[in-house]
């Protein structure tokens, strides 16, 4: 069994990092490499791919506003169940759905009103 080892660093607290940051940008705009920017992000050494959310956004959110409109309910929490997705993803999809007017807004615990009403409102957003 291996010992601890003491390490020792400076403690930098996120006002300090953000003086920082602030003083660089001040300095000059940034200059993003296109290169880089367009290679997909690395989650966890597994892959991955960037949402844009101007294009449609999730693959996932269709069967997502199927299943709030059939439950009348929105929830984080019931998104993750139905769709076996995890709860940042089904949090963004969530958020979007508020965004495009399909739920109301966050009222504590409780689940989200949903604001669309019939299977026509439901078909013509889909098919947008």
């Amino acid at each position: 069994m291996s010992k601890p080892k003491r390490i020792q660093g400076a403690w930098v607290t996120d006002d300090e990092v953000n003086k920082i940051t602030d003083h660089l940008r001040m300095q000059m705009t940034p200059q993003y490499n296109d290169e880089v920017v367009a290679q997909p992000v690395q989650l966890d050494g597994k892959g991955g791919v960037v949402m844009d959310l101007s294009e449609g956004g999730d693959d996932k959110f269709k069967d997502a506003v199927r299943v709030v409109v059939e439950r009348r309910k929105a929830s984080t929490s019931m998104l993750q169940t139905r769709l076996g997705i995890g709860y940042q993803r089904a949090a963004r999809i969530i958020e979007e759905m508020e965004e495009r007017g399909i739920i109301g807004p966050q009222n504590g615990s409780k689940p989200r009103d949903v604001l669309i009403s019939s299977p026509e409102e439901l078909d013509e957003l889909l098919a947008e």
